[in-house]
């Protein structure tokens, strides 16, 4: 069920992404393609002004290729006003075609436009164009809001279609992984009945064996065989338990000391530390608080610890800190060769590190594996990583 809204909610963020990418690049283009043209529409009407000193020249009939297109109505139609500079340091204003702007609010227009030192550009609702001896300002009110208009229509449909998205994408999306669903739900039930199935037969190969032992002695063979048939059920119990993690919907969550239970944990595993001449140096942070499953949390630092302990080449090192509102447990150790980065990889069901398959350490690569379910379900974070080539960390955010 958790697998299944993941991936769901995986599904519709992606839609709703591309969706959101390819209005917003749309969006952008209309929009951006309108100011344009706003802007080069009135960059020549007031390239016409400034030709004509301020004001419209006379209608003429036929036009040349070079002049721009003009309707008749457009003198009449047009608010503008000018600015002109002369030699003597006078500065005179013809506001005469527009009632908005006075001769002072003019001249500070113009100024203002000498400052910056712009030829062309917006000040408030006036597109200017300064020629030199004159700045040209024509009224782009109308214009603009028309602009906004479309930006706020075109934002409002973005809107109401990524809506359309969103909730189509609920609809679709139980329709797209169903499939999935069940190629999933078929395969854990295939492990679990396989699993049980196989445990029949390695019960009576293992009596079976114990009777041959019973009755002409033990032998290489029959040691072989019972090796073999524990290893084989181990793994069994170990695919059974990944089926039940799998499909164990919500655990029982509950506050306990994630500080005890780690030494607790630890206590187990050292006497076979010491076995391996395995070193564990400890940095564990006292009364520690964790809400989730205790017996599901042990299982998985046992399982780190296992893991830790089986391929190690010397040393362990394993601590608990808070770090804000979360505690984080590391536990590292050495190996003799590791690719550095991180491994997610080795969460992988039968994935080993190339240091374990070719050693003679047993086992199937299905310990990590369990711990990343186990934390997945907990609400916990897991991840692998190698800070250098010769040591390996996993560490668990609770």
């Amino acid at each position: 069920m958790r697998d299944s809204l993941h991936l769901r909610s995986k599904f519709i963020a992606v839609a709703m992404i591309s969706v959101s990418i390819v209005i917003a690049v749309l969006m952008t283009i209309l929009n951006a393609s309108s100011f344009i043209r706003l802007a080069r529409q009135a960059d020549q009407m007031l390239q016409v002004l400034a030709s004509n000193q301020g004001s419209f020249p006379a209608p003429i009939e036929k036009p040349s290729r070079n002049e721009p297109p003009m309707s008749p109505e457009a003198p009449f139609e047009t608010r503008f006003f000018s600015v002109t500079f002369k030699d003597d340091s006078t500065v005179s204003a013809d506001t005469a075609f527009i009632t908005a702007v006075n001769q002072q609010k003019a001249l500070d227009f113009a100024l203002k436009v000498k400052e910056e030192g712009k030829e062309r550009g917006f000040i408030d609702n006036y597109r200017f164009l300064d020629s030199g001896a004159m700045v040209v300002f024509l009224d782009c009110t109308r214009d603009l809001e028309t602009a906004r208009s479309l930006l706020a229509t075109s934002a409002l449909v973005a809107a109401a279609g990524l809506l359309c998205v969103f909730l189509l994408s609920l609809v679709l999306s139980r329709i797209a992984i169903k499939p999935i669903e069940m190629a999933d739900l078929r395969q854990r039930r295939f492990v679990t009945d396989a699993s049980h199935e196989i445990r029949t037969p390695l019960t009576i190969i293992d009596a079976n064996t114990e009777v041959l032992e019973m009755t002409y002695g033990q032998s290489e063979w029959t040691r072989s065989t019972r090796s073999q048939v524990a290893r084989l059920a181990k793994l069994t119990s170990s695919l059974v338990e990944l089926a039940r993690l799998d499909e164990r919907e919500k655990l029982e969550k509950a506050p306990f000391s994630l500080s005890d239970a780690l030494k607790d944990c630890i206590s187990d595993f050292q006497a076979l530390a010491m076995t391996r001449s395995r070193e564990l140096r400890l940095d564990i942070q006292d009364s520690l608080i964790c809400n989730a499953d205790e017996a599901r949390i042990r299982q998985l630092i046992c399982l780190l610890l296992d893991n830790a302990v089986k391929y190690s080449s010397q040393s362990i090192d394993i601590s608990l800190a808070k770090s804000g509102k979360k505690a984080r447990l590391s536990i590292s150790n050495s190996v003799e060769s590791i690719k550095a980065g991180p491994h997610p990889e080795l969460f992988d069901r039968f994935a080993r590190m190339d240091q374990a398959r070719s050693s003679s350490q047993k086992g199937y690569g299905l310990g990590l594996a369990m711990a990343w379910s186990i934390a997945q379900a907990s609400g916990a974070k897991i991840s692998a990583f190698s800070p250098d080539e010769h040591s390996f960390t996993v560490l668990v955010v609770f």
